[in-house]
């Protein structure tokens, strides 16, 4: 699994399949958060205030869990 990416449109966070931000984008920080999975991270990261501001989030394993 490669990643999500989630942004807000219309009030609604969208969850899609990453990691990719568009080209015009670029990191303005990183979190690295613990997740039991990848559903659970994306809803971590839903959580952002950021993303109402028009930003973007990916969601990425950082860490591979053995």
């Amino acid at each position: 699994m490669d990643g999500r990416v989630i942004r807000q449109e219309k009030k609604t966070e969208m969850v899609l399949n990453g990691p990719y931000a568009e080209g015009k984008a670029s990191i303005g920080g990183l979190f690295l958060i613990r997740a039991n999975d990848y559903d659970d991270a994306v809803e971590i990261a839903k959580g952002c205030p950021i993303i109402e501001y028009g930003a973007i989030v990916e969601v990425r394993m950082a860490v591979p869990v053995a």
